[in-house]
């Protein structure tokens, strides 16, 4: 069987002597992060968003789809192929008439499967991974500077979102996309200093903490709220642990009640919708007026196992509820499995756990996760992070 290439002498060079490996993915972040600012410049000066992303996502699955047959990893081709054969009968089924679209979401679905299959410990081993933290940190830095420069010059382009409300987010296209990429770079810089306190001297922990609350989404402070319990919490003596957790609990579900009720434009929210519509930005809403009156009008017994939509638009926008929606019970759950097996594919400590349910709670709560190619080379940088630092420790 073929071997991938690795970071010795014999292994092919690129860039500056070094395998050409090691610049794959440094190079994808940047070429995501760039092409995903062309759709933002795009929706902002025309109303549309560029369809440039769409296509290097495709060109990547494409890429990796060629190595994995070339190498031989037929393993993983099958599980790839099982996943085809359940979207193409959930489709055929409905009778789409937009089957194209359906595509598109596929392999949108399909992209975070696909790199964390091929990003596996034989592809790490030949992986400088240095070179991709060090790109990922400069990333950072620059949008950082986006975000002062639109804060303080009120440049539109950079906002995180059209109208009144605050948010300054760079260059970075959604605010979804904001959140999930922040989460994980505080979560990186935690993990880079195995959560000791020298975290709070770093610059770029404070770059991407100050970035964090000028995005100006609910997930990112309830995450950073979260990130900074828990700091406390592990200096907690553990007899007080128990206690402290549920004095952490009642405080933030206070704080949360209070801004829902009492600042706008939650509080209108409150009174026009309800506290629910508040706390959900509208996407409860959007699952009892879209999503299951589909299910009650086109779903058979087949749709139920491997799910399947014709109009991608009428999904919830949270991203569980989404998978089965799109997935179906049987291949939701298979969805799932496949995502936690290889993102978390080693023993869980309480900094994984405590990872694991941030994660949760936003994902559950906010929409997109699977839907932006950036999303899944964030989360993948995390997860190298974390088992660099277990290496390293």
């Amino acid at each position: 069987m073929s071997t991938l290439p690795s970071s010795n002498a014999s292994a092919r060079k690129g860039p500056l002597g070094l395998p050409i490996w090691n610049w794959l993915f440094p190079v994808l972040l940047w070429v995501f992060y760039f092409s995903e600012a062309v759709s933002k410049i795009s929706e902002w000066a025309t109303g549309h968003y560029h369809p440039l992303p769409r296509w290097i996502k495709v060109g990547v699955i494409g890429f990796f789809f060629l190595v994995l047959i070339y190498y031989k990893f037929f393993k993983t081709l099958k599980v790839f192929a099982f996943l085809l054969l359940a979207f193409a009968i959930a489709n055929y089924s409905l009778g789409c008439d937009n089957p194209m679209e359906n595509v598109v979401v596929f392999g949108k679905y399909l992209f975070p499967i696909v790199l964390l299959f091929f990003f596996d410990e034989r592809v790490r081993a030949a992986v400088n991974l240095n070179i991709l933290y060090s790109s990922f940190e400069w990333l950072l830095k620059f949008n950082f500077v986006l975000i002062i420069i639109g804060l303080v010059f009120q440049v539109a382009i950079f906002e995180t979102y059209d109208g009144p409300r605050f948010g300054y987010n760079g260059l970075l296209l959604t605010s979804s996309t904001s959140t999930y990429a922040y989460i994980c770079a505080l979560l990186y810089y935690c993990f880079k200093f195995n959560w000791r306190k020298e975290v709070l001297k770093d610059t770029g922990f404070w770059i991407v903490l100050v970035s964090s609350l000028l995005v100006g989404t609910k997930s990112l402070y309830l995450a950073v709220g979260m990130i900074f319990a828990f700091m406390v919490f592990l200096v907690v003596p553990p007899k007080k642990r128990l206690a402290f957790a549920i004095s952490v609990g009642i405080i933030g579900s206070g704080l949360i009640y209070v801004i829902l009720n009492y600042l706008d434009p939650f509080k209108t929210i409150v009174e026009e919708r309800g506290l629910l519509s508040a706390f959900l930005s509208y996407r409860n809403e959007l699952v009892v007026r879209d999503v299951i009156p589909f299910i009650q009008a086109e779903w058979s017994w087949v749709n139920y196992l491997i799910g399947g939509v014709c109009d991608i638009k009428s999904r919830s926008e949270m991203a569980i509820i989404d998978v089965f929606y799109y997935w179906g019970i049987l291949g939701g759950c298979y969805y799932l499995y496949l995502f936690y097996k290889h993102l978390f594919s080693f023993k869980q400590d309480q900094y994984t756990w405590f990872s694991l349910l941030l994660l949760f709670i936003v994902i559950t709560l906010a929409g997109n996760f699977f839907f932006y190619s950036t999303i899944p080379i964030y989360i993948l940088l995390l997860r190298e992070r974390i088992l660099t630092s277990r290496e390293e420790s």
